[in-house]
């Protein structure tokens, strides 16, 4: 491809990339998903400042020119419907006029003070300009007339002041009336736009939890999980049926994580028991092994670390990441420190792993997670967080 035929199509790539652009309001959040990568949605966060008011316009000018007019024959016309025509002609050219000058203000006035918290001093605000072009129109208009002749016979006898003073209150009837039905159709376009962005977000964070269950939910290990059940059933009844009730508190916590972003560390514990119970299915006896080190003497009374909140399904993310790189015998122990988790085996890495998915080690090191390996032993470092109830 020459560079004349590559610059041609950079600069149509830079046109369709404006138009989609201009065409649609939008403003791109980046989320992290529960693997931790970094995705973005398109969601309409801005409210666009179209007016919508085209057959109000087409509709509007001719009916409030005509209407001005009628209510005013009996100052301007006493006979002379000759004049109708003009006046009528210069009446929807001073409406048109100021409409669109209105309609210019009434923009800026909503980019300055949007919201429907602002109704009130917005609405103020419309009259007061409306109501000013609209008055400083009306002397142009009058000007007009006097150079061409056509002031009214009835007001020959009145000033200039006069003349535009008997005209006012049918322009204030209709500035305050135009001012409240755009005040009125922002309004409810507000609200049927905030609405629709609520049902928005409700959606995306239905789809976000469920794509964070669906991580959570690993389908290698619950492939696992029904192998080893299966083949419990002819071996070992009793066994199995253990295997299937520890099964279903597995799930029916991670169907609960879903509503909330830490726990205390002792309903952590026990789900990390049921975990480590279909963990220790799939090993020979003996090699795999998971305790609560608490009783140590560098760890904290439990009466003080069980109510200690960590991210939700810290232990499940650990438990994963040590069986994933540890070779067996792998004993785990955890111990509740004062400022953080201590998750620990015997460091025994594998030289080979077949499994690239480092979800499990994403999620903790998302959540502020740190490795140490001392006198051979690995340990995870997890610092509590703060209950979000208490201040």
């Amino acid at each position: 491809m020459n560079r004349r035929e590559n610059g041609m199509n950079w600069s149509g790539f830079l046109r369709h990339t404006v138009h989609a652009a201009k065409a649609t309001i939008h403003t791109t959040r980046y989320i992290l998903d529960s693997g931790g990568r970094a995705t973005f949605v398109l969601m309409t966060t801005v409210f666009s400042d179209k007016l919508n008011d085209k057959y109000l316009r087409l509709w509007g000018i001719p009916l409030i020119s005509l209407s001005g007019l009628l209510a005013l024959m009996r100052f301007y016309f006493e006979g002379r419907w000759d004049l109708f025509g003009w006046y009528f002609l210069g009446s929807v050219i001073y409406t048109t006029f100021t409409w669109e000058i209105c309609r210019w203000i009434l923009k800026r006035v909503r980019r300055r003070i949007p919201g429907l918290e602002y109704t009130k001093q917005r609405l103020v605000l419309t009259f007061i300009f409306f109501m000013l072009v609209a008055g400083i129109g009306n002397v142009f208009v009058k000007l007009t007339f006097l150079h061409f002749g056509l002031k009214p016979p009835s007001m020959a006898n009145k000033s200039f002041f006069e003349w535009w003073l008997i005209n006012f209150p049918s322009i204030l009837f209709f500035v305050l009336l135009l001012s409240c039905i755009y005040e009125a159709i922002y309004f409810f376009d507000q609200y049927k736009f905030l609405r629709q962005k609520a049902q928005l977000l409700r959606k995306q964070q239905a789809q976000q939890q469920l794509d964070a269950l669906k991580t959570r939910v690993n389908p290698h290990f619950l492939f696992n999980s029904l192998t080893t059940l299966s083949a419990l059933i002819g071996e070992d009844p009793q066994r199995a049926e253990h295997f299937v009730d520890e099964l279903s508190k597995v799930y029916r916590y991670l169907l609960k994580a879903g509503r909330q972003s830490t726990a205390a560390l002792g309903e952590e514990l026990q789900f990390a028991a049921s975990y480590s119970f279909l963990l220790k299915s799939r090993f020979e006896e003996g090699a795999f092994t998971f305790s609560d080190g608490r009783s140590d003497s560098k760890a904290s009374r439990p009466s003080e670390s069980l109510d200690r909140n960590i991210p939700l399904l810290t232990l499940q993310y650990a438990l994963d990441y040590l069986v994933r790189t540890q070779n067996t015998p792998l004993h785990i122990q955890i111990y509740a420190l004062e400022n953080q988790l201590r998750i620990a085996c015997e460091n025994h890495p594998k030289t080979l792993s077949f499994d690239v998915d480092d979800n499990d080690w994403r999620q903790l090191e998302s959540n502020g997670a740190q490795q140490e390996i001392q006198e051979g032993q690995l340990a995870i470092l997890i610092p509590f967080t703060p209950d979000p109830l208490k201040k």
